[in-house]
């Protein structure tokens, strides 16, 4: 039996796919529309091991990886980067001895970064690794592998809808981070007060009261089956937050119900997002099949795009 002794948190982001042409008649004229992705994804397939390698600025890029799941009904791809030019050296803790990593020819070390595919929804489901590569890099992948333009959005639900969903759901965790800008005298502007009679706001109050550049407020019931309680008046004062610019984030930890996982979005960034916990062993890498696998169950459960799927029904 395997011995998991360390936990890997890995973020999930999640992006609509789009492509743009310029018009005809007005070169500068630029549309936008969402891009079918399924057809690009099986000609990507055919491609030998050689044309799914491009070099980007962020180094050597391969797709080790792609198929279409039949049980899940998502595409899964799984990506490793060239990390660095240098190999480590291995360090024996016991008797302190050392010894080189040494590669063969054409073998580097590479970061993993996997991406799953939705076409119901055309979501992307993408790992963030700052050791691998970003979305910038990927958008190139594609676009040079398949000869379109291929942009990758991020999706925010910053509307009414969300409001249902945080009204509907239960708050586990609350984050806020302000920065001030002071005069050129070094002078703090004092920052809104809010009339709203609530806990929440209270603390809020409280913490701009001191008048300090930089104020961080953060609470969390963590796993337990807690709530933070939000009333009516709370989404007002998170509305004026979303339009101060001195705010540079607003975390909310939202879970359907008192006993489930909660998800976090940052509402400032227009960001829907989630956390996957890996167990790994010491020493070892992580197992791609439990990382997929990770994915697939936080992007069925995401209550954002639970909302899209039900839509396109």
């Amino acid at each position: 039996m395997k011995n998991y002794n360390r936990i890997k948190n890995i973020t999930i982001e999640y992006y609509k796919v789009y492509t743009y042409e310029e018009s005809q008649n007005n070169k500068n004229t630029i549309t936008e529309k969402e891009l079918e992705v399924s057809p690009l994804l099986e000609k990507l397939q055919q491609l030998n091991k050689k044309q799914k390698n491009i070099y980007s600025k962020e180094g050597y890029i391969a797709l080790h990886s792609i198929k279409y799941n039949q049980k899940t009904n998502l595409w899964e791809l799984v990506f490793f980067k060239e990390r660095d030019n240098f190999a480590p050296f291995i360090l024996d803790k016991k008797n302190g001895n050392v010894r080189n990593l040494i590669l063969k020819n054409d073998e580097m070390i590479s970061e993993i970064l996997c991406v799953e595919y939705n076409p119901k929804i055309n979501v992307f489901a993408i790992q963030r690794n700052i050791y691998a590569f970003g979305k910038k890099s990927l958008e190139n992948f594609f676009a040079s592998n398949l000869n379109v333009n291929f942009i990758l959005r991020p999706i925010g639900k910053l509307n009414k809808e969300t409001e249902k969903i945080l009204k509907k759901g239960v708050v586990k965790k609350f984050k806020l981070h302000i920065k001030n800008v002071a005069d050129k005298n070094g002078e703090i502007s004092t920052p809104p007060r809010y009339n709203k009679h609530t806990a929440l706001c209270n603390v809020i109050n409280s913490a701009m009261s001191i008048n300090s550049q930089i104020i961080n407020i953060e609470f969390s019931v963590g796993k337990s089956s807690k709530k933070i309680a939000i009333q009516d008046d709370d989404f007002e004062v998170f509305d004026d937050l979303m339009e101060n610019n001195n705010v540079k984030s607003l975390e909310l930890g939202i879970a359907p119900d008192e006993n489930s996982t909660m998800q976090i979005t940052d509402f400032i960034k227009f960001r829907v997002r989630d956390i996957i916990s890996i167990p790994i062993i010491k020493g070892q890498t992580i197992e791609i099949p439990k990382l997929l696998e990770a994915i697939t169950k936080k992007f069925k459960e995401n209550m954002y795009l639970k909302d899209e799927i039900n839509e396109k029904i």
